[in-house]
């Protein structure tokens, strides 16, 4: 979708999860020849009111999700639901024709065999059905592997085990993994500018409605970034813990199908007329982050929230985060 004069609102399918907005209406009567342009305010923002009172809460969290449109998008255009980069395979239109894509390969009777936890096993399911960002390394091979790629190793792990208890060490032990595989609707991303004094540091926190987590990261960034920039600051230091974004917003990792819209919109700030770092950091140092993030969870908009002042709570997190305090993490030793 580009600018969205020529997408119709409520009838085209053009939200996330493939489906027209038509049967989601909580009103028995609607403009039909609204376009989606037409559902944003004049300062290029989704219409919150209007969404509220035509949509259920559930939808309208989905789509506020989505970057509001800006002319330097583009024009509309078609493009075929049944692939990522929008172009039509036969393949694909195989697929579709079927109801559902084919089943995934996999030893499964290994999984559903091991005896433990019954969570574990489900998460390990999920796993496998590449619902999770794991293998995002494989794209830097160039090869055009996409981030989000099979996880043979699964069943590597679980029949070429030499005993039972490697089965199990290594169901735990994935099952503790930092996985990306949690749904967030809010962000918040701490930037520092030339200075790590306290008081020269600006915090805020956003409801961003319902996406996943790698979205939610790209929220944070991009409207972090915009923020500094707007405030006129030169030199920037940008620290996140999504070592997935981190990749890909510095060219390391290969995106396959269509580039997200925020990640477009991040690398453009980022090449304007300005220093811009943009390094990983782990999530123990990101503990103030993640406290706002909570925090975000209380708001009752989806307006962005500026604190010039850290809220009592969060002071004693930013004492240890400007004061390099170490923290504990815990890692796995090669012997």
């Amino acid at each position: 979708m580009g600018n969205g004069e020529q997408v119709n609102f409520w009838l085209d399918k053009w939200m996330t999860n493939g489906h027209s907005l038509i049967n989601h209406s909580t009103q028995q009567i609607v403009d039909t020849t609204l376009t989606v342009k037409d559902t944003l305010t004049y300062t290029g923002e989704w219409d919150i009111n209007f969404l509220t009172v035509n949509l259920p809460l559930t939808t309208v969290n989905q789509l506020v999700a989505i970057p509001a449109l800006k002319d330097t998008n583009g024009v509309d255009s078609l493009g075929w639901s049944g692939t990522n980069t929008r172009h039509f395979t036969v393949q694909s239109a195989y697929n579709l024709q079927q109801g559902d894509y084919p089943s995934i390969d996999g030893k499964w009777k290994s999984l559903w065999s091991w005896k433990g936890p019954h969570r574990i096993q489900t998460f390990m399911w999920i796993a496998a059905h590449e619902r999770l960002l794991t293998n995002y390394r494989r794209s830097k091979w160039r090869s055009g592997i996409s981030p989000t790629c099979p996880m043979d190793w699964i069943f590597d792990n679980m029949t070429g085990a030499h005993n039972k208890e490697w089965q199990t060490i290594f169901m735990m032990r994935a099952d503790s993994f930092e996985w990306l595989a949690s749904t967030k609707g809010y962000c918040f991303y701490k930037l520092e500018a030339a200075s790590r004094r306290m008081d020269q540091t600006r915090f805020f926190a956003r409801k961003i409605g319902s996406c996943d987590a790698l979205h939610a990261e790209m929220w944070g960034m991009y409207i972090g970034i915009d923020l500094a920039r707007r405030q006129g600051i030169t030199h920037l230091q940008v620290e996140s813990d999504s070592k997935v974004l981190v990749e890909m917003v510095t060219g390391n990792c290969n995106v396959n199908g269509n580039i997200p819209t925020l990640l477009k919109r991040i690398r453009d700030l980022i090449n304007m007329n300005w220093d811009v770092q943009i390094n990983h950091t782990w999530r123990e140092g990101n503990k103030s982050a993640d406290w706002l993030a909570n925090y975000s969870l209380t708001l009752n908009s989806f307006d962005l929230h500026v604190l010039e002042t850290p809220l009592r709570k969060l002071q004693s997190l930013l004492f240890y985060d400007f004061s390099g305090t170490c923290m504990p993490r815990n890692v796995r030793l090669v012997t």
